[in-house]
């Protein structure tokens, strides 16, 4: 017989049971909802991803693809890739959008990924070589940024590469130096092979007003401009020049010693130079590019403001022209490594070559510099120093390494430089996202962001 106390445990045992009951009910079925969901989320978020990289392939393979719209299913998800063209920094890209879907039981899932990609410039490496020429790597050599050549690195004892470095066809140690390079940023050997882009549509961009030709047709015939950056108080300013120099022929009629009237050909090099001028640079370059033909550009000073200088070959030959010449430091006026906010930024872009002249101790270039056929090089880097650096901050690409200075090993494994400079390069991290105005594109699109938001659940 059951007693009152014991009936009594028996209906708290029960209701316990009963509300625990409902309790486990409930959070099994929110965990199948949570289990469900989280399916859900993931399976849209892994399609709007996957979608995204098919569409980056696709602009990869085909750069003429800006009207990209392509949809596509990964089991029972969807995606949908479309590509709207825009304006980034300095040069063209585009916005890469793929949404992903899917649906079950209970509710909807979207996911969205927006891929922003830019038209990469030569200027998103520190240094680019098509061949390095045999020209090698020293100790006391720096580089910060990321370092590309199609041919054989070569070095010898201890340069640091603090950013990545590819290498087409791998790296050559120097046997006898007693130290190793440091690749602090990773090394990598083979990948695509680059070839340099035409400066002609850098120098278009310059237009008619800040278009300097040559005009003498003689291939023979030179023609310099000479700017100075900075010439003034408020370092806006830019002070040039022009030099030309051509071979002209004439008759002479002359009388020899016996009486007999001859004529002769007479060759003089006439050489005419205009006055300097100092203008805005606004009013030099009002489209941010100044274009040399069929002559040089020389360059110097201090820059307020954000210009490419480019020195087109045309007509002459490439000794007398498509080349830049720095002549003495370029700097900022706004100086980039102590303030991140700088707008300052030039170019120095050239069919042929971008020579450093003088014989300063230490010389520093704030410039992202291009070479298309030709190299970067120190014009008295066997004969002039040694001297202490180039300090370099900007990029270098060059379809050919050229030299800056000479060095031996001593006998106790040591490179020392014997002539020229050693080498300080620092890359300008805005280049990385930015560049001076028209600078040469790559031909291949680079990804600038990249935005995964998160996915949203609509329940039926």
């Amino acid at each position: 017989m059951v007693g009152n106390g014991t009936l009594v445990v028996i209906l708290s045992f029960a209701m316990a049971f009963a509300f625990a009951g409902r309790y486990w009910n409930k959070e099994a079925t929110q965990g199948v909802e949570t289990a469900s969901a989280y399916y859900g989320q993931a399976n849209v978020y892994n399609v709007a991803c996957a979608g995204a990289n098919i569409g980056c392939d696709s602009l990869f393979v085909n750069t003429a693809a800006t009207n990209l719209d392509l949809s596509g299913k990964m089991g029972s998800a969807s995606y949908r890739v479309t590509v709207t063209p825009m304006a980034v920094g300095s040069g063209s890209g585009c916005v890469l959008r793929s949404i992903g879907t899917y649906s079950d039981a209970a509710a909807d899932y979207t996911d969205e990924v927006d891929v922003i990609l830019t038209m990469r410039q030569y200027s998103q490496w520190q240094f680019y070589s098509n061949n390095e020429n045999g020209i090698w790597w020293t100790t006391g050599d720096v580089v910060t940024g990321p370092l590309y050549t199609n041919d054989v690195l070569n070095v010898s004892g201890k340069p640091v590469f603090n950013g990545q470095v590819r290498t087409g066809g791998g790296v050559v140690y120097d046997p006898n130096a007693k130290n190793k390079p440091q690749f602090l940023g990773g090394l990598v050997t083979g990948g695509p092979n680059n070839t340099m882009a035409s400066v002609l549509p850098t120098a278009a961009a310059a237009g008619p007003a800040s278009t300097f030709t040559n005009p003498n047709p003689d291939p023979s015939s030179t023609y310099d401009l000479y700017m100075t950056f900075g010439s003034d108080a408020s370092g806006g300013n830019v002070t040039y020049y022009t030099t030309g120099k051509h071979d002209s022929s004439y008759t002479q009629t002359y009388t020899t010693f016996w009486g007999t009237i001859k004529t002769r050909t007479v060759t003089v090099t006439v050489t005419s130079t205009t006055p300097s001028q100092t203008v805005p640079l606004s009013t030099f370059a009002p489209q941010g590019v100044v274009a040399v033909v069929n002559g040089d550009a020389h360059v110097q000073g201090t820059l307020q403001g954000t210009l490419t200088v480019v020195s087109q070959q045309g007509n002459c030959g490439s000794g007398n022209s498509g080349n830049v010449f720095i002549d003495a430091d370029v700097k900022y006026k706004t100086d980039p490594t102590k303030n991140a906010g700088s707008t300052d930024m030039l170019g120095l872009v050239a069919d042929n070559n971008v020579t450093l002249t003088g014989t300063q101790e230490d010389v520093t270039i704030q410039a992202a510099i291009y070479a298309k056929n030709g190299s970067f090089s120190y014009q008295g880097y066997d004969k002039n120093g040694p001297y202490d650096k180039i300090n370099l901050y900007g990029s270098i690409a060059n379809n050919i390494r050229g030299p800056v200075g000479t060095f031996t090993t001593d006998w106790s494994g040591k490179t020392v430089i014997q002539t020229g400079y050693n080498k300080n390069y620092v890359y300008d991290p805005r280049l990385s996202t930015s560049a001076p105005p028209s600078f040469p594109y790559t031909g291949n699109f680079g990804i600038v962001t990249w935005r995964e938001a998160p996915p949203t659940i609509v329940y039926h």
